[in-house]
């Protein structure tokens, strides 16, 4: 019994972290403003360096979609909104972080 509720609790953490994202590092600024910093929860979208990354808490996230080495990014701004309906604008890569003259959005 206990084996089968260990490969049930393994299976189901294997899930949720599909679902939402793996533990990472974040950070993701709106003009000077820290809107996640430290642990947040990172899930890649596609191959191309897609992602998203979440609060802990579930207050806020944001989505990065790159094309061709720009990404346009959003994110929910109201918090706990279930959508990015706030546009960020065009970011370029700048070491581990994509950003703007406004925006900066990290992952490692």
């Amino acid at each position: 019994m206990k084996k089968v509720l260990l490969i049930y609790i393994l299976m189901t953490q294997s899930a949720l972290a599909e679902y939402i994202g793996r533990p990472a590092s974040c950070l993701f600024v709106i003009k000077g403003v820290e809107i996640i910093k430290g642990e947040c929860l990172f899930k890649p979208i596609s191959n191309d360096g897609s992602f998203t990354i979440h609060s802990y808490n579930g207050k806020f996230f944001a989505y990065l979609l790159v094309d061709n080495g720009i990404a346009d990014a959003s994110w929910n701004e109201v918090p706990y909104a279930s959508h990015a309906h706030t546009y960020l604008g065009k970011l370029v890569r700048e070491k581990g972080c994509w950003a703007s003259d406004l925006v900066s959005v990290c992952a490692y």
